[in-house]
């Protein structure tokens, strides 16, 4: 599935957050029904060893189904759900759309268990042979961290990503085949008064790496820490065109419940909030 697919679904919008410069003076917005305040000098529970064990069931309209193993089998939203497998060496994640395949994506995995490749297919008639539309390589630093994704048959058709000094992602450069920059997300973990909480269950559903692979761990941990804000910039159009700050509502293992968006363009809290649903061992 292609980035503007991506971008189309509402849940995507979720982890949108902004600039700190110039361009986008934000005062930040009181939070809807705060919790209670911590007390002063207790770690926060983000913090704290957590002895149980979590596996995230549900998030906003996605439903994810896990094997004995713990590894996710079925993703399901509305109509389409997506089928995972695992194998020697890769994992394969198959889109279906009211039943029938629409796209499939080959995730060859490098010794650490990390996707250095993903062959792209789409189903185009019922009984007849998948078609190879792409193919993306992924590139690593010494730590194993992602800071490139290329396209074998689009020179210069890259992703350039960045981490931070906490080893959280903090943004993302798009660049088309004539080497422009189009897009560039940018993540912000910590806002005033807000300091970063680990994220319990990191997934690679905050970013548009995996295609179809969304929430499966193919490119090792792209952050540590609960996205408080997000901004998407259009380099064609030289503007912002997402602006978004998230206000979390932990529970007491320092797993998020659920969370509500405050749209910064807009100067309004979204009315529903997004939910996460666990199975707990």
């Amino acid at each position: 599935m292609n980035l503007a697919k991506r971008l189309g679904a509402t849940a995507l919008c979720a982890l949108l957050l902004g600039f700190f410069s110039c361009e986008n003076h934000t005062v930040l917005p009181s939070e809807p029904a705060p919790g209670p305040a911590p007390v002063s000098g207790a770690p926060e529970a983000s913090d704290i060893p957590v002895a149980k064990k979590y596996l995230l069931t549900e998030f906003s309209s996605y439903k994810l189904t896990y094997n004995r193993e713990s590894k996710i089998t079925k993703i399901s939203t509305g109509n389409q759900y997506f089928q995972v497998e695992y194998g020697n060496g890769w994992t394969a994640v198959t889109l279906f759309s009211d039943q029938v395949k629409s796209y499939k994506e080959v995730f060859d995995l490098n010794a650490k268990g990390l996707s250095h490749q993903a062959r792209v297919y789409k189903f185009n008639d019922p009984g007849a042979l998948p078609q190879l539309i792409e193919t993306r390589n992924y590139h690593y630093d010494g730590a194993g961290k992602l800071v490139q994704m290329t396209y074998k048959d689009v020179p210069n058709k890259r992703v350039q990503i960045y981490y931070d000094a906490n080893g959280d992602l903090s943004r993302e450069e798009w660049y088309n085949a004539q080497n422009f920059k189009t897009l560039e997300f940018t993540y912000a973990y910590e806002l005033p008064g807000k300091p970063r909480k680990t994220d319990r269950i990191p997934t690679d559903y905050a970013y548009s790496f995996a295609g179809d692979g969304i929430f499966v761990p193919l490119f090792g941990v792209t952050h540590k820490h609960l996205v408080q804000r997000r901004t998407l910039k259009s380099f064609w159009t030289n503007s912002i065109h997402h602006d978004e700050i998230f206000a979390y509502t932990l529970n007491a293992d320092g797993f998020p419940e659920s969370y509500k968006v405050f749209d910064v363009l807009d100067n309004i809290w979204r009315q529903d909030p997004v939910l996460y649903k666990y199975s707990i061992n």
